[in-house]
Parts: structure tokens; sequence; C-alpha cells
């Protein structure tokens, strides 16, 4: 919880952090180990007063959002949705640097709006609802889901946890990753029906 803090946190500390001696590759982690200085930029945030709350940190995320980093406590959709616009920024700049196939970040609302559908007299139904988000793809560049890389969703579960699924456009592959290893898997349909009816919708225009 510390180290995803840290992306928020440490972005407002313009000294730099110290460098690190290089780790031997079987030592070498996925997170690197937060610095003295970035530990203490988190607690920092972590202990400010309730009064505080309201007050932006990083990316757009406040500080009572922050505060659902530590541990025991329920992560909500804005710090999601920040540190995607974080890696949206540095993913743009990587791939024009690079030349490199963009990718689409969707926000943590899309599957929810895909997969629930409310009737007329008000009854919601959890099943696919295409037309709630098909003019979603307007906001991808190019406005072309075709001419991407992947399509990065992330997925709230009950309110409770989060996954997140990858659609790789070019690879033509769905991979759904989930630390708890949920057996259901809804994505795959919803992500499938959503190519196919663009694509008709594509040819249709």
């Amino acid at each position: 919880e510390a180290r995803a803090a840290a992306a928020f946190v440490v972005a407002r500390d313009p000294v730099p952090a110290p460098q690190r001696q290089p780790q031997e590759a079987s030592r070498r982690q996925l997170w690197p180990e937060l610095t003295n200085q970035e530990l203490a930029s988190v607690m920092e945030i972590f202990s400010l007063n309730d009064k505080m709350n309201d007050l932006p940190v990083c990316a757009g995320v406040l500080v009572h959002s922050v505060k659902t980093l530590r541990p025991g406590v329920w992560l909500n959709d804005e710090v999601i949705n920040g540190y995607i616009r974080l890696l949206v920024t540095r993913h743009n700049a990587k791939c024009e640097e690079l030349g490199l196939f963009q990718s689409h970040f969707y926000h943590t609302s899309f599957i929810e709006k895909a997969t629930t559908y409310i009737t007329p007299d008000g009854i919601t139904r959890h099943e696919y609802n295409y037309e709630s988000v098909r003019k979603w793809s307007k906001n991808v560049p190019a406005a072309n889901i075709f001419a991407l890389d992947k399509l990065i969703l992330p997925i709230n579960r009950g309110n409770y946890h989060w996954m997140l699924a990858v659609v790789s456009i070019q690879e033509e592959y769905i991979k759904f990753y989930d630390s708890m290893s949920c057996d259901d898997d809804p994505v795959k349909i919803v992500n499938r029906h959503k190519q196919e009816q663009e694509y008709l919708g594509t040819i249709q225009q």
C-alpha cells in the first residue's frame, strides 16, 4: 500500500531520491523499495487531519482517497483512476518516443456501465449493455480501437475487489489479472461483443 501511495505523494517533492545501488538479478523486485524520504512523504499523507481530506495530492487524487491505500481499508476508484492517469502520461510519451502503437486505458466505470441495464420501470439488470458505452470509443486515440495495441480495463467486483483485463488488439488475446483468482470472468464476453458491435457499426457507416 505504501508503495502505491508513493506514486502520488512523491510527485509533489522536487528533491530527487537518493540513487540506489544495482541489485543482483536474482534479488530484483518488480516494485523497488521506497526510500526513507518517500516513506516519510507517504506517512505524512496518512496522518493528515480529516479536515484536509479534500486537498489534492497528485493526478487529481484527494487526500481522503490516498488514505484508502492504508492496510485494511477499501481501495476506492479515485485512486485507480488517478494511477491510470499517471500511466497514460508515461505510456503516451513512450509511444511518441519509440513510435509504438498506442493503448487505451478505460475509466473504472466502463465495465459497470457495459454490464448494467436499467429497464424503463427502473429495475437494474446485470447484463450486457452495449448502448450505454457505444460512444466511449470516440475517446480512444484516432477514435478507432482496431488501430490500438491494447485496451486496459480495471474492473471492480462487488465493491470490494479490483481486477484487470487486458485486451490485445494486435495479438488478438485477452488476459485477466486477478490476485484472488475469482472464477467468473465476464469481461471476455463484454469485450468480444463490444469489438464485434463496433466493427459492424464501422461497416454500416
